[in-house]
């Protein structure tokens, strides 16, 4: 059911849905009830034709069961042990780095290189050590 149909902006329908339970709970049941006429729709449409439009909105509408899977299995050990480094001992002295990165009460600034933020966090160093552009 639109807002407008009920004679209601949407504004004043979703704050309506924030405030009351039965509402929220028939708007979502209302919402449910939509996507099962698309998923009618789509098998129907899928019997003589693909539908690409309808696809993107079931995509939208249930992602948990329309949206590509893809699994990612990284191992890091293995992958460290691949370039010639003792997974433990690449562990063991991050820990350390970051422990002292504490105790000297450092910032830690993650920069992407080509975001444009390399400048930045020069000026934020001149500015921590007093210096300028031109030292």
């Amino acid at each position: 059911m639109s807002a407008r149909a009920i004679g209601v902006s949407r504004q004043a329908a979703y704050q309506y849905r924030e405030l009351d339970d039965k509402f929220r709970q028939e708007w979502d049941h209302a919402v449910e009830e939509g996507i099962e006429v698309l998923e009618n729709v789509a098998i129907t449409r899928a019997k003589d034709n693909s539908d690409l439009l309808l696809m993107f909105m079931l995509k939208a509408k249930k992602p948990d069961v329309y949206r590509e899977k893809i699994e990612i299995n990284v191992n890091w050990r293995n992958e460290l042990k691949q370039l010639g480094v003792d997974p433990e001992q690449h562990l063991s002295q991050m820990i350390e780095n970051a422990r002292a990165l504490l105790e000297a009460n450092a910032e830690i600034i993650d920069v992407t290189p080509g975001l444009g933020l390399e400048s930045d966090v020069e000026n934020v160093g001149r500015a921590e050590t007093g210096r300028s552009e031109d030292d």
